[in-house]
């Protein structure tokens, strides 16, 4: 062995200034050998930086291949400890394992038999904040019954909204009515209502039901109930879903200097089709409107949803009219690209989108004037509420007038169908 090595060392140093040899040659040869000749040419340092390079580059790559099949085979072949052994180590304190023993439980949780589930649940569920977080959400996708009084006594204890999350999907009706009060709380309301909005002890609070949902959601929670909307609150929810994506627009318009497909909320203007301009400048096609009218369908309202159609067709007919053109190229909304305009100009179809709909609150019936007034900062703006009812009060024009007057009390309701 020692014979071929300095056989070796000596060709390699024969053709020490072949650096494509040597390259080849330490490519080739296995780790210990490698190992062996960068260890020898380091004991000379006559300047042979270009002989030792080629073999120090091939063991730093032979040992970095050897580190990741360590790593891979022992993922693939680790075992498992026993879960006994997990959950003494869990309930050891100063085992120096419990964050592991932990994830481990969690990790193998839905694999396990329905009694250690169980067994495993109550212990976490008794644990710490963070144990109760991953009980809350892995409850959400695995329930059981055994654990309603569980669930009960946690809730007493911390009172945690995740926790109030599990009351409207599972827990009986007689133990969330006697926390109906504790549980109508921020967004879990919404929930709270679906579930007992057919019980005849509950009373949906319009007004609270309204500050956390959207407005087709408000208005199916009121088509459950018996008391349902009037005419003129229907109205007003319609409206008032106008006078949001008309604020949105502005919004999206004084950030962006510009409106366009990549500024979009889709849930609140959506036109990602292929279809012409004009087919689209209908406030009956904005997302979940379709909701809204089944919803006041359902509350017996049909003359209401004819009475809009009729209205939105109208401004529709009368924006086309006043723009002197009708508007039939054929353009794709994912992109903004257009084909071909009969148009002057080479406006995007979101500008047009944008003009439509500042006529479109324009010839509001007064009674609806007031929701384009933007109280508070509903976009979250850096700047705050201000910066947005600015623009909607205070400047009457934009861009050389492009925003014209939003809420202007002038003109008349005469020629609208409300």
């Amino acid at each position: 062995m020692k014979n071929d090595f300095k056989s070796l060392r000596k060709a390699i140093l024969e053709r020490r200034g072949d650096r494509a040899f040597l390259k080849l040659m330490a490519n080739g040869l296995g780790e210990d050998v490698v190992e062996e000749l960068v260890s020898d040419f380091e004991k000379y340092s006559d300047g042979n930086y270009h002989l030792i390079a080629p073999f120090r580059g091939a063991l730093d790559r032979i040992q970095r291949g050897n580190e990741f099949k360590d790593r891979m085979r022992e993922g693939l072949c680790k075992r498992n400890e026993p879960l006994a052994q997990l959950q003494a180590w869990y309930a050891d304190k100063k085992s120096g394992k419990v964050v592991y023993a932990r994830k481990q439980i969690q990790k193998r949780f839905m694999h396990l038999d329905y009694a250690d589930q169980l067994k495993l649940m109550r212990t976490m569920l008794n644990g710490g904040k963070t144990e109760r977080a991953w009980c809350y959400a892995t409850l959400r996708k695995w329930w059981s019954d055994e654990l309603v009084g569980d669930v009960e006594r946690v809730w007493n204890a911390h009172h945690e909204e995740r926790c109030s999350w599990l009351f409207s999907r599972y827990m009986p009706i007689d133990i969330i009515r006697k926390y109906v009060d504790e549980l109508s709380v921020n967004s879990n309301y919404y929930n709270l209502c679906k579930c007992l909005v057919g019980e005849p002890w509950f009373t949906v609070d319009k007004e609270k039901l309204r500050q956390v949902v959207d407005d087709y959601k408000y208005m199916w929670i009121m088509s459950q109930t018996k008391e349902g909307l009037t005419s003129e609150e229907a109205q007003e929810v319609v409206f008032n879903r106008i006078a949001y994506t008309y604020k949105y627009l502005v919004y999206i318009r004084a950030r962006e200097k510009e409106i366009s497909l990549v500024h979009m909320d889709s849930s609140i203007v959506n036109l990602n089709r292929w279809t012409s301009i004009a087919d689209e400048l209908y406030m009956c096609k904005l997302p979940n409107m379709d909701k809204m009218f089944s919803s006041m369908c359902r509350m017996g309202l049909w003359e209401d949803v004819e009475q809009f159609m009729k209205f939105d067709s109208f401004i529709h007919d009368d924006f086309l009219r006043i723009e002197g053109a009708v508007l039939e190229p054929k353009f794709s909304f994912r992109t903004g690209w257009v084909e071909e305009y009969s148009l002057e100009g080479e406006e995007e179809p979101w500008e047009w989108l944008f003009k439509f709909v500042q006529y479109y609150v324009k010839q509001f019936p007064s009674q609806y004037k007031s929701l384009l007034v933007c109280p508070h900062n509903v976009f979250g703006d850096a700047n705050g509420g201000y910066f947005l009812t600015g623009y909607l009060a205070d400047k009457a024009a934009m861009d050389g007038g492009i925003m014209g007057e939003p809420f202007s009390e002038s003109g008349s309701d005469d020629n609208l169908p409300f």
